[in-house]
């Protein structure tokens, strides 16, 4: 191994052994949840009906994060689908 891969694995161990990890995914949840809230703001914000990938572009976040955000938002009743794959506030 070089110089640089020795020093890149044993920044990872230290990584590892730190509780950064744990910390990673905690913030992950919080943003999910923001992006929940961001994402029926978008919806209720538009007077027509809005797809995934528009409101993903619209808050700089990824698709599948603003799917599962809808998928959530559906299931509560907060946002209905007029045609397939469109998607507006209750």
């Amino acid at each position: 191994m070089s110089q640089r891969q020795v020093l890149l694995v044993n920044y990872v161990e230290d990584l590892w052994d730190t509780d950064v990890v744990p910390l990673m995914s905690y913030q992950r949840k919080d943003n999910d949840m923001a992006t929940k809230e961001d994402v029926l703001a978008a919806f209720a914000a538009s007077d027509v009906p809005l797809k995934a990938g528009q409101v993903a572009e619209s808050l700089g976040v990824e698709k599948k994060l603003v799917d599962k955000a809808i998928k959530e938002l559906k299931a509560e009743g907060k946002i209905i689908s007029p045609k397939n794959c469109f998607y507006q506030a209750a």
